[in-house]
């Protein structure tokens, strides 16, 4: 009986480890790699991050928002940017995930956005929508 125990102990620990980053983790991982994008100014790394469900005030879709990223690069937008996601907050309803505040100062006048991601798959966060914060 100890042996059964201890087997399935053992299974149900191995399992457990398995199970893999939470959601949280997840989104995180998406946010921190879009952040390091936007500074080392790779497009390719910055649009992995978004989805093709992507929208926005200014832009319509993905394709415009690469277009978008790609002037702001060109243009140097990019050049001094800082983001700080230090007292963002996260909120994750069916699916979707609200995160803010983001703010982005660099040479221009200073931002505050708030990001909403989607699920997509079983491991996947991308950013469905950024607007500004009001």
């Amino acid at each position: 009986m100890r042996k059964l125990t201890l087997v399935l102990l053992i299974f149900i620990f191995i399992y457990g480890c398995r199970r893999g980053p939470s959601d949280e983790q997840l989104i995180q991982t998406t946010i921190d790699n879009w952040k390091h994008a936007m500074m080392e100014q790779d497009l390719d790394t910055i649009m992995a991050n978004y989805s093709e469900e992507f929208t926005s005030g200014r832009v319509n879709n993905k394709e415009e928002m690469r277009e978008f990223m790609q002037r702001a690069i060109e243009d140097g937008w990019l050049d001094y940017i800082d983001i700080n996601t230090d007292i963002a907050q996260l909120k994750i309803t069916d699916g979707t995930a609200d995160y803010s505040p983001v703010e982005i100062a660099g040479d221009f006048e200073p931002m505050v956005f708030e990001m909403t991601l989607k699920k997509e798959g079983k491991r996947n966060w991308r950013i469905i929508k950024s607007a500004p914060q009001r």
